[in-house]
């Protein structure tokens, strides 16, 4: 076939020119998909910790969620009489824990913020909770810190318990009256906090989220 040129001579149509072979850049492996293009950018393995807790107010970290918290009211009704044994509070790590072990079985109870102050079962004056902006109230019903006679004591620690925590005061006995056992807790804030059941010894175990 002729065609003609710019001169107006008739010329040979060029033949096909072969292309220089282009090596692969990518080491992405090929994918059927038309829409497939192969990235650029390269991954790096981490040299460094994972990311910790995020930053909180004030420049600090915020804990992680106690899982199961919240503010409202917790509480469950139970046949028998628990007698208190030992009352422990310390710092967990990520929320503080407050223990109350009985020697048989752990009674009913209510758990909730109440407004302050604090007021002692029966006579209604007020329980001091130095450093607190918020109450937390535990009622247990069918408990006492005594035997059934009265006469002998299960509880014989302190009226008043305190540790190195992030944001329980103290917790004070607020009551031993007629088969209710009530225990005052002070917190720096109000906090979601957890209620759990534990066996060997029965305990009732309350978690307070930093």
């Amino acid at each position: 076939m002729l065609v003609a040129g710019c001169g107006g001579k008739p010329s040979e149509a060029p033949g096909p020119v072969p292309l220089p072979s282009i090596e692969p850049t990518s080491s992405a492996p090929p994918s059927s998909s038309p829409l497939f293009i192969p990235s650029t950018e390269t991954t790096m393995p981490s040299t460094t910790a994972p990311p910790g807790p995020a930053p909180g107010p004030g420049g600090g970290t915020t804990p992680p969620a106690l899982p199961g918290a919240g503010t409202a009211d917790v509480g469950i009704s139970r046949s028998g009489t628990g007698h208190l044994s030992a009352v422990r509070l310390g710092d967990q790590g990520s929320y503080d824990r407050l223990v109350l072990e009985f020697k048989d079985q752990v009674p009913g109870y209510t758990v909730g913020y109440r407004p302050l102050p604090a007021k002692a079962d029966g006579s209604g004056d007020p329980i001091p909770l130095p450093g607190a902006k918020a109450l937390v109230m535990v009622t247990m019903r069918s408990a006492s810190g005594y035997n059934s006679d009265l006469s002998t004591p299960t509880y014989t620690g302190p009226n008043e318990v305190s540790g190195k925590t992030a944001v329980v005061t103290q917790a004070k006995a607020a009551g031993d009256f007629e088969q209710v056992l009530s225990w005052a807790v002070g917190l720096r804030s109000k906090v979601p906090f957890k209620v759990s059941l534990l066996n060997a010894p029965p305990r009732l175990v309350i978690d307070f989220q930093h």
